[in-house]
């Protein structure tokens, strides 16, 4: 592409002048062929052009069975029977072209070229280049076999190849589609390449797939563009690398295969990758998304990363799923954002030196956070220490709190061996000091473990006890329960009131058993007070 442009206001691709003849001059100084005087334009259109604004299905359908019996005459009749399955079309529709048929295309090709001009063979270098399309054109169920070409071309009007089939590498860059574009359906077996594209209509690639890499890097689409449900293989590297997407952008149910690069592209309007799945990294460094960014559902199975991505409308990862690792760090999220639901099975996520709006959602179940192990805990202390820092600036104390937690365990990994089971049981015991149940239940547990001993002391005892004297023993379970509760919180001074006697001359398991729950009454009462404080967030 010529690095000066005729009109700096205008695209590349912008055709300044349109002769006569169908030639014309771009804004980049590219001079084009008219396709009429396109040996492989005459052999699509042997039944006739298309009018320049629309595409007629019958005259389609015509034109589609000459090029593809033609281009297949060389093929096997069980490799016609598979191409024509892949693309869903009649086999009938691929078999060679009869005598009569032959002979309309050489009669047709000699008269609109000259007969001086060369007809060309199956299996030749389909080749598009630098040419002209005034008139709309239909390629779709065309069946491109070998490598085939569109570099610079300029589409006026209207292009289709709706389930068209690429078998070799094929070349879109630097192309200028000027009205609506539609490749739903097409098939690429290997490499294609969309580079500098300039798409001014509508463009469609729903459910196309692609076999190959692919490269959309530096296209423009100034209009709405679709890849629902497209598929690109696992050798598939899709590059999306400075692409503007100037309209709305949908990537719904897509499958990328392999790896998938959108850094430095810009998203104008919505950008809509729900329940997309990426089974390679996913590379969104220093994207732009000025509408809302829709990632509902979408799934990560590589790592993800969005550093210095900055999201100015909405951005919703609510059920999203993260298997590798993930960084959102530097830039903002602009409005509301929500992971709710999202789950990080690879690592935790990365935020530094990133702004949050105040409407931000995290989701806080165990389940949906990363296991630790001891490789992982450092680096996944520090992501933690950030994500509590920013609930703390959203003033989001449950959150906080939460992350605060995960943070204790990660730290507990990082410990000396008896460092780390004091703070396990720390976790144990009382979550942290978060929980209200856990010290409740170790307070029951503590009282109910020597209950059966006690209940058969003090059935047996002699009567030294006036008051207790014993009627059987559920009525000494019942004088255990008491005897216990007064162990365990020795401090309300039940045992001097009620039970003096009985500690006169207690010894051995009994004494250690008194002793055990008055130490560890007093420890979970404290961890049962510290869960209350931090429940109710009392100062």
């Amino acid at each position: 592409m010529s690095e000066r442009l005729h009109d700096q206001e205008k695209p590349a691709g912008y055709l300044i002048k349109v002769r006569s003849d169908g030639s014309a001059t771009r804004n980049d100084g590219v001079e084009l062929q008219p396709a009429a005087k396109n040996p492989w334009y005459v052999l699509m259109t042997i039944a006739g052009e298309q009018d320049a604004g629309w595409i007629k299905p019958e005259l389609h359908e015509q034109n589609r069975r000459y090029w593809n019996g033609w281009i297949c005459a060389d093929l096997s009749e069980d490799k016609r029977r598979e191409l024509a399955t892949n693309m869903g079309l009649n086999p009938l529709d691929l078999v060679p072209l009869t005598e009569k048929e032959t002979v309309e295309v050489r009669a047709q090709f000699t008269r609109r070229l000259g007969p001086n001009c060369p007809l060309p063979k199956p299996g030749d270098h389909i080749d598009f280049g630098e040419t002209h399309f005034l008139h709309a054109m239909g390629f779709g169920g065309f069946s491109f076999l070998g490598v085939s070409s569109f570099n610079s071309a300029s589409f006026s009007s209207e292009v289709e190849f709706l389930a068209a089939y690429f078998s070799g590498y094929c070349d879109f860059s630097q192309v200028c589609l000027s009205d609506a574009a539609i490749f739903a359906g097409a098939k690429f077996d290997h490499q294609v390449g969309f580079k500098d594209a300039d798409f001014l209509g509508r463009a469609g690639f729903e459910h196309a797939k692609f076999g190959g890499n692919v490269t959309f890097d530096g296209t423009v689409f100034r209009d709405t563009v679709s890849f629902d449900s497209a598929e690109f293989d696992t050798r598939s590297k899709a590059s999306f690398k400075t692409v503007d997407f100037s309209g709305e952008t949908t990537f719904r149910s897509t499958r990328l295969g392999g790896d998938a690069w959108f850094d430095s592209a810009g998203f104008s309007g919505d950008a809509w990758f729900e329940s997309a799945t990426f089974s390679g990294d996913a590379w969104f460094e220093s994207a732009t998304f000025s509408g809302d960014a829709w990632f509902e559902s979408a799934t990560f199975s590589g790592d993800a990363w969005f550093e210095s991505a900055r999201f100015s409308g909405d951005a919703w990862f609510w059920s999203a799923t993260f298997g590798g690792l993930v960084d959102f760090s530097n830039k903002a999220f602009g409005a509301k954002t929500t992971f709710t639901q999202a789950r990080f099975a690879g690592g935790v996520p990365k935020f530094y030196q990133r702004s949050f709006h105040q409407d931000t959602d995290f989701t806080t179940q165990d389940g949906l956070w990363p296991d630790m192990t001891a490789e992982t805990a450092c680096e996944s202390k520090r992501a933690y220490t950030r994500l509590r820092q920013i609930m703390s600036e959203l003033h989001k104390p449950d959150d906080e709190a939460f992350f605060a937690r995960q943070e204790m365990r990660c730290k507990a990994l990082l410990e000396g061996r008896a460092q780390r089971w004091l703070s396990r049981g720390y976790g144990v015991v009382s979550d942290y000091g978060h929980s209200v149940m856990r010290p409740l239940a170790g307070l029951g547990i503590v009282m109910a473990t020597p209950l059966g001993a006690f209940a058969a002391l003090l059935e047996t005892r002699p009567p030294g006890l006036a008051s207790f004297e014993a009627s059987g023993f559920l009525i000494a379970l019942v004088k255990a329960m008491g005897l216990s509760f007064s162990n365990t919180f020795k401090f309300f001074g039940l045992q001097r009131v009620y039970f003096a006697d009985f500690f006169k001359d207690v010894d051995g398991f009994i004494g250690f058993a008194t002793a055990a729950q008055t130490v560890l009454g007093f420890v979970l009462l404290f961890f049962l007070g510290l869960g209350l404080r931090n429940r109710f967030r009392l100062k």
